[in-house]
């Protein structure tokens, strides 16, 4: 088959018209800082974002924050049931306690099984604010109180207690990503030992 002068052409302008992504002329690491460029990173899977507990009476829910000071912890709330005989929570009037820097290691002392009592005393802009955990027989007793307003308490099985532990965890350990959550836990419990370790019961 024979192709004409002006077929020819366009095939030679479409031939010029290609240019390759990689030049072989171009050395091999700025053809990768460009590759690397033009890739979108993907995105991070998401771990849970909050852990929800209910009572009979109460509910807590347990969600990742940040400080001001840029420490990621965890803001606790907690609401009473409507009492109008359904399973409906008055989050409208939740008392919110957000775990301070100092207060972290001690929850997770006690969410593992290392201590079997914490109590955090003077949160909030009026200092009225406090939640106590405590290990029992059966799991763990929350109780968190805000002045003028009725406690909220909720038993924490062992089953919602692990989860929750193992969030707290993964949340503490953003603070310190070159170090891994085992040596993280153990070093809670190291510090549960020692003879200065303030002991609740």
């Amino acid at each position: 088959m024979n192709i004409g002068p002006h077929h020819e052409a366009a095939n030679y302008d479409e031939y010029q018209q290609y240019q390759p992504q990689h030049d072989n002329r171009r050395g091999f690491e700025e053809q990768s800082a460009q590759s690397a460029q033009n890739v979108q990173p993907a995105a991070a899977p998401e771990f849970e974002k909050s852990v929800k507990i209910h009572g009979k009476a109460a509910a807590l829910t347990i969600v990742a924050s940040v400080t001001k000071k840029g420490f990621h912890t965890l803001n606790i709330e907690g609401a009473n049931g409507m009492g109008d005989g359904t399973k409906k929570f008055d989050w409208q009037d939740k008392t919110i306690i957000q775990i301070t820097a100092t207060e972290y290691r001690h929850l997770l002392a006690v969410l593992f099984g290392f201590i079997p009592f914490i109590e955090f005393k003077s949160h909030g802009p009026q200092k009225n604010k406090s939640i106590s955990v405590k290990r029992q027989q059966n799991g763990f007793f929350f109780s968190i109180n805000e002045g003028g307003k009725k406690p909220k308490a909720v038993p924490v099985s062992f089953d919602d207690a692990y989860l929750l532990g193992v969030y707290a965890l993964d949340v503490f350990a953003r603070n310190y990503p070159n170090i891994d959550s085992h040596c993280l836990l153990n070093t809670v419990q190291t510090f549960t030992q020692l003879p200065y370790y303030p002991v609740q019961q």
